[in-house]
């Protein structure tokens, strides 16, 4: 009777949980681990679980480098044959599954049909916490870890997590600093294909499609354009746990929690200085190579830091943008503005540490005070 239903194409056996119709029970009951979680094969190198051991010993083979099938380019182990040219076609940049509805093309014929369900309309895996629906399986399992806050993928090489497999990967070549992806445009290299595609825009003749609703103002692609609109609505969806701030975006927060957390996981390999962003070792790593790329075309000084251009322009511009809400002085640096306002409020915000009796109102101030009464106390020790 098994047997004889895998012919006349009837499903009798459906999930409690999706959509889901099988042809016999015990391939509903391993379909079953996906969500009850029970019962899955747990690898003991790594935190991927499977929902048979045949999955797992296939699995194994990335971590055991038994396989006939290694990678030439790089030290890949592949579990078949068909992984292996799966894989290969990373380094090649081979796409032979073409979409016959839309000019995109992929690596595997799994990515081909997942794409197609795209234009089928089909949006069969819900939420049942919100209103989203996606034809994929892993995006929904991804959606809802934005509720849960689950982040199962853990990077070795600090205390960063993900709830995807794809955004891990993307941070590991952070640590390595490899940069894979090439435009075939210009000599510009990139971490991950995100990143090189919405560098390839810059070279599309400036179309900018992505029209934002309140101003008028238009963007290159849709993320652009998104991300501008809380300029707009005033919207701060992402909360610090620590402490009451809230930002317009996840990796603005992710950057605040590093304040708390202490955590700095980019290091400089010249002098071991830790920082909590890539972006401030790579302006910290100009300080060595004494690099200076932003110069002034005015007078042809040259600087490491844009911020430090920025500031510097202000001579040649007379530009004040740092006005005193008490009277009608201007600056040309937030820090001197901050230093004359102190003429008008009457506070001392720099006390000394040494003597606990004077405080000064800037930090220039106090530093030359504590070098005299460092002085002074040294004397008196010695008489």
């Amino acid at each position: 009777m098994g047997h004889a239903v895998s012919h006349v194409q009837v499903k009798p056996f459906q999930c409690s949980y999706c959509d889901k119709t099988f042809g016999k029970k015990w391939t509903l009951q391993t379909h079953m681990k996906c969500h009850t979680k029970v019962g899955l094969e747990q690898c003991p190198n790594c935190e991927k679980q499977f929902r048979t051991r045949a999955l797992l010993n296939y699995h194994m083979v990335t971590h055991t480098r038994l396989s006939s099938f290694m990678c030439p380019t790089c030290d890949h182990a592949a579990a078949s044959r068909t992984k292996l040219e799966e894989h290969m076609q990373i380094h090649t940049r081979e796409k032979a599954f073409q979409c016959d509805k839309c000019p995109k093309s992929y690596g595997r014929r799994s990515g081909l049909y997942s794409h197609l369900q795209i234009h089928r309309g089909i949006k069969k895996h819900k939420c049942t916490l919100c209103e989203y629906a996606t034809v994929h399986q892993s995006h929904l399992i991804a959606h809802i870890r934005t509720h849960t806050k689950e982040r199962p993928y853990k990077c070795q090489l600090c205390p960063r997590a993900f709830p995807q497999t794809d955004s891990l990967n993307r941070h590991l070549l952070t640590h390595t600093n490899e940069k894979a992806f090439g435009c075939n445009k210009c000599d510009k290299t990139f971490a991950d294909k995100y990143s090189l595609k919405s560098h390839q825009v810059t070279h599309a003749g400036g179309t900018k499609e992505f029209k934002c609703d309140f101003c008028s103002k238009e963007f290159r692609t849709k993320p652009q354009r998104n991300g501008h609109l809380f300029v707009h609505t005033g919207e701060k969806g992402f909360k610090c746990k620590f402490c009451n701030n809230t930002f317009v975006r996840n990796d603005t927060l992710r950057g605040h929690l590093m304040m708390h957390t202490k955590e700095k996981p980019f290091e400089c390999s010249i002098c071991k200085r830790a920082f909590a962003k890539p972006s401030r070792l790579k302006l910290h790593l100009q300080m060595h190579s004494g690099e200076k790329n932003v110069v002034c075309g005015v007078c042809g000084k040259g600087f490491r830091y844009k911020s430090d251009f920025n500031k510097h322009m202000r001579i040649h511009t007379g530009e004040r943008p740092f006005n005193c809400q008490f009277c009608d002085s201007a600056f040309a640096q937030s820090g001197a503005l901050r230093a004359h306002t102190l003429i008008h409020t009457k506070e001392l915000e720099f006390p000394c540490q040494k003597c606990n009796k004077i405080a000064f109102k800037a930090k220039y101030e106090l530093d030359r005070h504590i070098i005299r009464c460092s002085s002074i106390k040294k004397n008196l020790v010695t008489l």
